[in-house]
């Protein structure tokens, strides 16, 4: 079974088996995708904070970062969440005749990975998942349990 880094609960709908006894799809609870346990408000505050961290916009990658491509459902094909060098980081302006709504000043992003494929057509401010040495992913999961600390019940963060 798995467990949470930040404050969670037993599930209410499966009573924390993560299973359910009835026909559901592979009898995997819903509510808690199998995981027995839901976050608090104030566990899903830290969570989102720690996602957070771990997202940068585009045209901030440099290479050698690692990127990631989520995984997706289309179909009945499963594409899964892979991990990309960044070899090249190519910036332009994005108000050209390929995207004349940008604003001003907006750039557009391309991005070159080992594998030979790119993310194109980027907008500068779009956030990506950046990799991170295990001891930087350390700090920032100390930093949002830290944060997690600072937190009411409702999730929102202590006054004074």
């Amino acid at each position: 079974m798995k467990t949470s880094l930040f404050e969670s609960v037993n599930c209410s709908r499966c009573g924390g088996t993560g299973r359910m006894p009835f026909s559901v799809m592979n009898g995997v609870c819903f509510k808690c995708g199998g995981n027995g346990f839901v976050l608090t408000k104030r566990g899903r505050a830290a969570q989102n904070f720690l996602n957070a961290m771990r997202q940068l916009p585009a045209e901030e990658f440099k290479p050698g970062d690692l990127i990631c491509s989520e995984g997706f459902c289309a179909g009945s094909i499963n594409v899964q969440t892979t991990w990309h060098k960044v070899v090249e980081v190519r910036i332009v302006e994005a108000r050209t005749a390929s995207y004349p709504q940008a604003k001003e000043g907006e750039k557009q992003v391309t991005i070159i990975t080992d594998t030979g494929g790119s993310f194109g057509g980027l907008m500068g401010s779009t956030t990506w998942r950046k990799g991170f040495s295990k001891e930087e992913k350390l700090a920032q999961r100390a930093a949002a349990l830290a944060y997690q600390a600072t937190l009411t019940k409702s999730g929102t963060v202590k006054k004074g």
